[in-house]
């Protein structure tokens, strides 16, 4: 039942992501939903396939870019989640900020990097935090990566 509440959810955040424009910007509400998952120990092996299948139904990028995104959205997550035993959701913020390099560098690496394409990334790295704030406040005080018995 959390597996089909999370796609549900993701679909739900899928179309909010593709009418939301701020500006000039598009948040990232899929990634930002993702490191919720992730803090509030929702995440499991294979999310991203609910995710690829969102982002190939609301966006104009190839499949091959799309899977490949997600694969590695694993890897740094799977890594990450090996990194700590223990951490303060504090580290939130962090993983919203490196995720968001991850996929502004990901998605706009045929643009020339000029003044414009600071002002973007600076302008989608906050805007991507400011929609994280509200989540913030329903992640755990303390994140542990020890299942409780």
């Amino acid at each position: 039942m959390r597996k089909v509440l999370i796609f549900v959810f993701a679909f739900l955040i899928g179309i909010l992501q593709t009418q939301i424009r701020v500006l000039g910007v598009v948040p990232d509400f899929l990634v930002i939903f993702f490191v919720f998952l992730v803090f509030k120990k929702k995440y499991f092996q294979g999310i991203s396939l609910i995710f690829i299948l969102i982002s190939r139904m609301f966006s104009s990028a190839p499949v091959v870019g799309i899977v490949l995104y997600w694969a590695i959205m694993e890897v740094i997550i799977g890594i990450w989640r090996r990194s700590f035993i223990y951490i303060h959701k504090s580290a939130s913020f962090f993983l919203v900020i490196s995720l968001s390099v991850y996929s502004f560098i990901f998605w706009r690496t045929g643009y020339r990097v000029d003044v414009n394409y600071w002002l973007n990334f600076l302008k989608y790295l906050s805007i991507n935090l400011l929609f994280f704030i509200p989540l913030y406040f329903l992640i755990p005080e303390i994140y542990s990566n020890e299942e409780k018995e």
